[in-house]
């Protein structure tokens, strides 16, 4: 997250970019800690989540460290 947060400034000035997360489908189940982090990975760039709400804030300019 810190690098997804390092890097959309630049790409939302620039008005273009892209952010590539890479997932598996061990985040659809109950597989501990491995599970648990690709899941959180799923949820972070699915629409209105996470990654959506931090690319608004920060063209906002209220974007937190």
């Amino acid at each position: 997250m810190r690098l997804t947060h390092a890097a959309v400034p630049g790409m939302t000035s620039r008005k273009r970019g892209a952010i590539l997360n890479v997932s598996s489908v061990a985040g659809l189940l109950p597989t501990g800690t491995y599970g648990a982090a690709k899941a959180w990975i799923t949820s972070f760039v699915e629409p209105g989540d996470v990654l959506n709400r931090l690319v608004r804030d920060i063209e906002r300019g209220r974007a937190r460290n």
